[in-house]
Order: structure tokens, then C-alpha cells, then sequence
């Protein structure tokens, strides 16, 4: 996001404003969002009582609690901005120290970065350009992807990688450790370290195994494994927008060769596209099938449309059937609107 925002010298203290103001950030700082709950209620309160009873010591005294209010208000929010500066300015030294800035202008690396949406873009950006990626076969590729679409530290069990395969392991292992050194010295941490035991199971996917197989041997129940594939799919398709997006200069002799590499991840995503990984992606991508235009493999069977068998006990219960609504409950007619609001009086001072 940072390297879509940055484009000349000076945008790292808009960039730093951007972020003193975002949502995540003060979503994140619980001091801050209390006092300016605080300083709101006291706002409210003093001026009912300032139009209400102008004469009144106490009403003055709510003035003076509110300007203390607003006084911490200020000090938060001015710390806030200092927080945001500095983390600004960690990124900016991650950034210039992997080639994506220089003298604060973006390089040509930057596009890899900007097509790129993950905790781990930096070293997916860096697979492309150090061309780690150049020279493996698509299955190969499609399993690289899927070490980065597992945030879980559930055990799990590694299948079989091929030779060169394992040794890119643990080269990507190297690579995001020493990113993740440079974030913890610039004290900008975004990465996040990979599970080291998930190994094989893309690769086996992609090499035409069972889905259940698959899972029972490396112990991943079958509903994550498809959505790591899925996943995996995900960081395919931003992969192949990096590559087109990069311009290499004629002069840099480690250009990227993007014909080969982008043929190999197009390759790569079709061999992931198979049985329910490629239907449930399509129903997350296009959303479900209209079912007056569908085709066969759309269709759902008859019987499912049948109503429920009726035994020596009555017909048979739907298995996730909705329990009726308690008395009282947000779905009977003495139910309580909106949420309960506390008794009225004074709003507490802000303890400080």
C-alpha cells in the first residue's frame, strides 16, 4: 500500500499523515479511542448544560474536565503522529534497503511491490526479482506459491519436494529471516515467517493426487486444504501482475526473463485448477451460478430437491433446521430494539 502511495521525495511525511489518520490505527490504539469517547460524552453533557443551566458552578466545572479532555486528546493524537512518522520511516528504510526506494524515489522493482497484497510481499516480490523462480517447472512454482498461503502453526506433516525444491526452501527461509531482521531493526514488523513444515502438498496437487489423500498424509483437514490451494491461486494471479507491471531496465544484466516466467505461471495455475479447488474458486470469485443459465456441472441433482422422507415417526427432521425464537428474543414482537443504553447522569472524568 505504502509503495502505490509513494511516488517522489516528500511523500514520506503525507504517507506518515495518512497513517497518524487511519482507521486501523486508531482502531489499534485503545487510549486514544477511550479519550475521544470521553471527550465526546463530556461535550454533549456540557453544552445540554450550558443551554439548560448556564448559572450553575457545576456546569463550569464540566467546562474546565472537558478542556483537560481535550488537552489529553491532543497530546494522544500528537503521539499518534510521531508513532506514524517513525513507522513510516522504518518502511522507507526496508524499502530502500531491498531496492524498492532510492533517494526516496521508487525504482523500478517498485511495481513488483504495488500488484503484490500479502503480509509476505516483500519476499514474493523478491522471489520475482532475484529470479528465484526462473528455471522451475510449473508444478514446481504452484508449490512455492502455497508456502505462503498457510498462516497457521498447527503441526502438520512435509510430503515429498524434489531436490531443487528443497534447496529453494531453504533459501526462501534465509530470505524472509533476513527481511524480517531488517523490519525488527526498523521497527516496521509486517512479515510473517512461513510454516517451515508445509512441503509437498501443492506439489501433490498439482502432480494429479487425491484431495483426501493429500490431506490425511500431511494432516490438513481436506475444507483449509482447499482454501490454501485457493490461495495459492490468489498469489499466482498477483504474481502474474507483478511480471507484467515490471519494466527492467536495458542495462541491468539480471534482467527478468517475463515471456518464460510468465508462461510458467500461467501453467502453474491451471494446474491448480481441478476438481472442488477450481469450483469453490470460481463460486469466490463469480459468485454462485444462476441457475436458469447454468450448465450440467452447475446442476444440483433431483433428489436434492426432494422433500424429506417421512418415517414411522413423521417425516425426517432437516439437519440445519433454525430453532424457533425465545420469548423476548430480536425476532418476537416484544423484542427490544437497538442496543440497551446505560442509565442517564454524569458522564465519569476521563482517570488520567
Amino acid at each position: 500500500t505504502a509503495m502505490n502511495l509513494w511516488r517522489e521525495p516528500g511523500d514520506q511525511e503525507r504517507l506518515a499523515d495518512l497513517y497518524a489518520r487511519s482507521f486501523r490505527r486508531f482502531q489499534f490504539d485503545a487510549r486514544l479511542g477511550d479519550l475521544l469517547a470521553e471527550r465526546n460524552e463530556q461535550r454533549d453533557y456540557f453544552e445540554r448544560m450550558a443551554t439548560e443551566a448556564a448559572d450553575d458552578p457545576n456546569t463550569w466545572e464540566l467546562a474546565r474536565e472537558l478542556a483537560e479532555t481535550e488537552r489529553a486528546v491532543g497530546m494522544a493524537q500528537k503521539g499518534a503522529r510521531a508513532e506514524a512518522r517513525a513507522m513510516v520511516g522504518g518502511l522507507g528504510q526496508v524499502l530502500e534497503r531491498y531496492g524498492y526506494l532510492a533517494a526516496e524515489r521508487p525504482t523500478y522493482k517498485a511495481p513488483l511491490l504495488r500488484t503484490i497484497f500479502d503480509t509476505n510481499a516483500l519476499t514474493l516480490a523478491e522471489l520475482v526479482a532475484r529470479r528465484m523462480l526462473e528455471g522451475l517447472e510449473p508444478a514446481e512454482i504452484a508449490e512455492v506459491c502455497s508456502w505462503f498461503s498457510f498462516d497457521r502453526e498447527s503441526p502438520l506433516r512435509s510430503l515429498t519436494l524434489t531436490d531443487r525444491l528443497r534447496r529453494l526452501h531453504e533459501e526462501v527461509l534465509g530470505l524472509q529471516t533476513r527481511i524480517l531482521d531488517e523490519e525488527r531493526k526498523a521497527h516496521v514488523e509486517i512479515s510473517r515467517m512461513i510454516n517451515a513444515d508445509l512441503k509437498g502438498v501443492a506439489l501433490a496437487w498439482a502432480s494429479g493426487d487425491d484431495l483426501g489423500d493429500i490431506a490425511q498424509r500431511c494432516r490438513i483437514a481436506e475444507g483449509d486444504l482447499v482454501g490454501l490451494l485457493q490461495k495459492s491461486l490468489d498469489i499466482l494471479g498477483q504474481l502474474q501482475a507483478a511480471v507484467k507491471q515490471i519494466d527492467i531496465p536495458a542495462r541491468r544484466a539480471e534482467r527478468i526473463d517475463r515471456p518464460e516466467l510468465l508462461d510458467r505461471l500461467v501453467q502453474a495455475d491451471a494446474l491448480l485448477r481441478r476438481g472442488v479447488v477450481e469450483e469453490s474458486y470460481r463460486w469466490a470469485v463469480a459468485g454462485p451460478p444462476d441457475p436458469e443459465g447454468s450448465d450440467g456441472d452447475w446442476e444440483v441433482p433431483a433428489e436434492a430437491h426432494a422433500p424429506p422422507a417421512a418415517g414411522p415417526a413423521g417425516p425426517t427432521e432437516p439437519r440445519h433446521r433454525r430453532p424457533p425464537p425465545k420469548p423476548g428474543g430480536p425476532s418476537s414482537p416484544g423484542a427490544r430494539k437497538g442496543p440497551r443504553k446505560p442509565p442517564g447522569g454524569r458522564p465519569k472524568r476521563f482517570g488520567r
